[in-house]
């Protein structure tokens, strides 16, 4: 058995966001106040990804920051445990106890 499923069967999680919208996905998430709307996350994402350098974040971008966000980024880092996203009423919140370190879930 390798080190990487040994941990997992100890309970250990293990992930890293691979794209770098999850991982500024999780920086403004880190720094907010729970829960974050998707628009506040999408505000903050875009802010890190330099959209504030070209000026204010068009509605058409916005929409569709949202819509990777909603669609893609935060369901799979739900399922990974890292996020809770209540898709319904669009809220998330980071799970403390899964928070990323060094681009890596590790227990707090």
């Amino acid at each position: 058995m390798s080190n990487s499923s040994s941990a997992r069967d100890a309970g250990t999680p293990r992930y890293r966001p691979a794209e770098s919208r999850q991982r500024n996905a999780l920086a403004v998430l880190r720094r907010a106040t729970p829960p974050l709307s998707l628009t506040e996350l999408a505000f903050g994402v875009a802010a890190l990804e330099g959209a504030t350098a070209d000026g204010p974040l068009s509605e058409a971008d916005r929409t569709a920051l949202e819509l990777s966000l909603h669609h893609d980024h935060l369901p799979r880092l739900d399922r990974a445990g890292i996020v809770a996203y209540d898709a319904k009423n669009r809220v998330v919140t980071a799970r403390r106890r899964a928070m990323p370190v060094g681009g890596w879930a590790t227990p707090e």
